[in-house]
């Protein structure tokens, strides 16, 4: 990049060029400052010593470079730049690999949260506070906590960020801090893997969790479980898997349009495998469509394959809640969908229209 400089250039003109044609790198460093800068504010509110100094981004690339910078000062005052030709060349090729990598990191972030809802459910605090008042007693104390990181594990925000950063650097057994470190990998957080302690381990420190997850043991939780029951979702998404990733940005942008929204395969994505379909896999979809205010059928050429969808959207409608359906690609629609308010999207926003007027989308 020092090849791109013009004569006399300064540390402003450097760094500018830098955020433009390596935005993937200058993305990892802000990422980085912003890590060590949480932990250093943390320290000091405990009334700790500042420990933690990763300079500021600017200030970073400014330490990094001295010795590029003074190279190409020096080569400008004898006369060494390339051509105005030589530089349009060497520019463009940097911008299209800058571009290539950032695609590449957008591709694999993307792949990385495709399971989580970058929201915050009023029930997660919940879950968070239970896990810190179980104490450890037994095997049954492990299965809880793992079951509670699990469910948390579902949500990204600074609240659920901070659990497991907790749990990661705290928690005594190693499955659970495994599993925290594991969690905030896939929130693509960054993480320090603390080392295990050396010497006999007690059994409390090295117990896994031993339950099976399946429907069967899932509607068992959803009758018995307090945490379970206070659960509830604003939206249904009644669909076909096999319209994975059209669902998955669907409900990405309702996330973003503050919605929480229940998928069979991102909420209950460990007991209800499609290996393990039973019975109570109904049970356990009717419990969810009681807990939801609203349902929005995804239609395509798949849903209408499907022996759920219709299913779904039928018991919706028996229990008296609002049914909305999207219709992306505007295939023809069934006779027995057409009576349902339809949902568009424009500029990222949601609106419903009802056969005469078009609304915001609201719960």
């Amino acid at each position: 990049m020092g090849k791109l400089m013009p004569m006399g250039f300064n540390d402003d003109t450097f760094l500018k060029c830098f955020k433009e044609l390596y935005e993937y790198l200058w993305i990892e460093i802000e990422s980085e400052y912003a890590f060590w800068k949480k932990k250093n504010e943390k320290l000091i509110i405990v009334g700790k010593k500042s420990r933690y100094n990763f300079p500021k981004p600017e200030k970073f690339i400014l330490l990094k470079s001295v010795h590029v910078r003074a190279k190409y000062r020096f080569n400008h005052s004898n006369g060494v730049i390339l051509s105005n030709a030589e530089q349009i060349t060497l520019y463009d090729q940097l911008l299209d690999e800058n571009k290539i990598k950032l695609e590449a990191k957008r591709k694999k972030l993307f792949e990385k949260l495709e399971l989580v809802q970058e929201i915050e459910p009023k029930y997660i605090q919940e879950y968070i506070n239970s896990y810190f008042k179980i104490r450890h007693t037994g095997q049954n104390s492990i299965d809880r906590k793992i079951e509670i990181i699990r469910e948390v594990s579902k949500y990204k925000s600074d609240k659920t960020i901070d659990f497991f950063q907790k749990i990661n650097a705290g928690e005594r057994n190693i499955s659970l801090r495994r599993e925290a470190f594991t969690v905030l990998q896939q929130l693509n957080e960054k993480v320090i893997l603390r080392r295990n302690p050396k010497g006999k381990k007690k059994e409390s420190q090295t117990m896994k969790y031993l339950i099976e997850e399946t429907p069967d043991y899932l509607i068992e939780k959803i009758y018995e479980d307090n945490l379970e029951q206070i659960k509830d979702f604003d939206v249904f998404l009644s669909h076909s898997s096999n319209d994975r990733k059209n669902v998955v940005l669907l409900y990405k942008l309702l996330n973003k349009n503050h919605f929480h929204v229940y998928i069979d395969w991102v909420n209950d994505k460990y007991a209800l495998k499609r290996n393990l379909l039973n019975k109570n896999t109904a049970n356990v979809v009717v419990q969810r469509l009681n807990k939801s205010k609203v349902l929005i059928y995804f239609h395509s050429e798949e849903s209408l394959k499907s022996q759920w969808t219709p299913w779904e959207v039928g018991y919706f409608q028996g229990i008296g809640k609002q049914v909305f359906v999207y219709n992306p690609k505007n295939l023809e629609l069934p006779t027995f969908l057409q009576i349902y308010p339809a949902i568009h999207i424009r500029n990222s926003t949601i609106f419903v229209y009802d056969g005469k007027n078009e609304t915001m989308f609201k719960i």
